[in-house]
């Protein structure tokens, strides 16, 4: 599970519904990134990680 990616996405938009919203990608694709179940294009790790306001580094380790 992604702990950061789902802290992040609560602490700046409330839920993820909202943050899915904002960004333009299903709730239910943010929802497999947070529990490991798909792996975000790099292109929607660029989105995700702008919207969050962070380096893509801090909510996606791998991506170092």
């Amino acid at each position: 599970m992604n702990t950061e990616l789902k802290a992040k996405i609560i602490q700046k938009f409330g839920r993820q519904f909202v943050f899915g919203r904002a960004c333009g990608i299903r709730e239910d694709r943010i929802s497999r990134f947070i529990y490991g179940r798909a792996t975000p294009t790099p292109e929607e790790k660029a989105i995700i990680a702008k919207m969050l306001q962070v380096q893509e580094s801090e909510i996606f380790p791998e991506a170092s």
